[in-house]
């Protein structure tokens, strides 16, 4: 998350708030139990949107984790009670406040402070979310007691020397971390110029921050994170994926659905335990069973589009033109209006065009047209063409109808959950003629 410099004056009033019910008695008469059940249940968020606009918290990546996401992530893992717990991004501190849950309380509130604070790591840019982290874990204490004690600010800070103003990634670089990595990293767009695993150009800084939480994960130590489901089934991260199942036992990956309401990002859990030697294995990312079906591949050739027209001049010869307009209400196309000059790939009909764009809220994930014709045909890039083997209108009369069943809809909602369909997710659909999966 970047805000200008590492403050966030307008959110002081907040921490002053939330340092207030920190020196109110708990006393039923007071309800001071339900103003803290407030604060460590999406409060925080909801204070900072109140500050800024929902569409700069967007392009920021400054999403809180939130009570309900954080316990379901954590509901089935032992804490084991000595051993350290990190969160790199901690944000205000809803990992790390799941995980304190598991720990045990000691008969005060001061030494149950201490103990949790010798095993609670975090890290985070801004001020405020780092003070608003440590007071929350106070509330909780004092929820988990019953009883109060009159600590300052200074004083709750002291209590958790290893949650501190800092940048997690450059944390990691050359740590060698023991027990258990948590974190919700920042979704937002990185260009990378260093990993091998991740490609060129623009990644998600989540799947920089997974590679380095790997890196810097001591042996047997356990990870668990929420990250975008790109990551889990975009062609881009393959790599990535190989090699962590390289690197690491994967213990769990759970489908978590959108992030948040106004989040429009599909997002899973992953658990992970470091290996203390590298050796290939093989991981079911997608859920799906690996039956050995007929699959599209074996009656399709596929491809994305070879038309991208911001990039391409319009030079060479001309070719019919379809572009993802072109497939708004018609299911099959004979006559194509639109033509430009192309020296690429054109294809010849019949075959198959499908969005490229999908979201798993979308009633078909698989929506297209039959393109027919005798004239070849240049396509758009955001459109992936599915060409049959065996030219034949009636495979892709056949194919069409099939990917926009219900049988279609939940397998891709099982196999790709963000906001596109790949090639790869196409030629792995079960698939044979005059019926599917």
């Amino acid at each position: 998350m970047k805000f200008p410099g590492r403050s966030l004056k307008s959110y002081q009033p907040y921490v002053g708030h939330l340092s207030t019910l920190l020196r109110t008695p708990f006393m039923p008469s007071n309800n001071v139990e339900s103003q803290i059940n407030l604060a460590l249940n999406g409060q925080a968020s909801r204070e900072l949107r109140k500050i800024i606009p929902l569409n700069q918290l967007r392009k920021l990546g400054a999403f809180f984790t939130g009570e309900a996401l954080a316990e379901k992530v954590m509901k089935h893992y032992s804490i084991k009670v000595s051993a350290p717990i990190t969160d790199p991004a901690c944000g205000t501190g809803d990992l790390l406040i799941a995980a304190a849950k598991k720990l045990p309380v000691s008969h005060d509130l001061k030494s149950t402070l201490q103990k949790w604070g010798a095993l609670l790591y975090g890290y985070d840019v801004i001020n405020e979310f780092v003070e608003i982290a440590k007071i929350r874990l106070a509330l909780l204490a004092i929820k988990r007691l019953g009883i109060t004690e009159s600590f300052t600010r200074t004083e709750i800070k002291s209590f958790f020397p290893n949650i501190r103003v800092s940048d997690g990634l450059a944390k990691l670089s050359g740590e060698s971390i023991k027990g258990l990595i948590l974190t919700n990293p920042p979704y937002t767009l990185k260009k990378n110029n260093v990993s091998e695993n991740l490609g060129k150009g623009l990644v998600s800084l989540a799947a920089v921050f997974l590679e380095q939480c790997i890196l810097s994960a001591a042996s047997n130590a356990n990870l668990i994170g929420i990250f975008p489901d790109v990551i889990r089934t975009g062609s881009r991260y393959s790599k990535l994926r190989n090699w962590i199942s390289q690197h690491c036992d994967v213990k769990k990956i759970q489908l978590l659905g959108r992030f948040e309401r106004d989040v429009d990002v599909d997002v899973f859990a992953l658990h992970l335990v470091r290996k203390k030697t590298a050796k290939k294995a093989s991981v079911n990312w997608y859920g799906l069973a690996d039956r050995n079906v007929t699959r599209v591949k074996d009656s399709f050739d596929v491809h994305v589009g070879a038309v991208v027209p911001h990039r391409h001049k319009k030079t060479g010869s001309r070719a019919a033109y379809i572009t993802a307009k072109c497939i708004e209400k018609l299911q099959t196309i004979k006559r194509i209006n639109e033509t430009r000059k192309f020296t690429g790939t054109c294809f010849k009909p019949p075959f198959v065009v499908i969005r490229r764009t999908s979201s798993p809220t979308d009633r078909l994930r698989a929506s297209g047209a039959v393109i027919l014709g005798k004239r070849k045909v240049a396509v758009e890039n955001h459109l992936i063409v599915m060409k049959p083997k065996k030219n034949s209108k009636k495979r892709c009369v056949e194919l069409l109808n099939f990917l926009q069943s219900q049988k279609a809809n939940a397998w891709f909602n099982k196999r790709i959950r963000c906001r596109h369909l790949t090639v790869a997710s196409l030629k792995e659909l079960p698939y044979v003629q005059s019926g599917g999966l």
